[in-house]
């Protein structure tokens, strides 16, 4: 492949990923009267312990922030 390409294709995860968080970003800040968000709970694994890595999603990402990296239980508001 010409290297002009592969240089498109190495830049366009990253621009991809910066217009997402640009427009999560518009969503959280246009809320006038309450933002209401539902993402899942943390999973857990295998060994029945809570997972430590937070899936590359907005949910991911939103999960993350809220909790400071700690777990998220199932039926619980944060």
């Amino acid at each position: 492949m010409p290297e002009k390409f592969q240089k498109i294709f190495e830049i366009w995860p990253r621009e991809a990923i910066g217009e997402s968080l640009c427009l999560l970003y518009v969503a959280l800040t246009r809320a006038v009267h309450a933002l209401h968000i539902i993402v899942g709970p943390t999973t857990l694994s295998k060994a029945g312990t809570w997972s430590t890595t937070f899936p590359k999603t907005f949910a991911g990402i939103l999960r993350s922030a809220l909790v400071d990296g700690r777990p998220l239980e199932p039926d619980k508001v944060v």
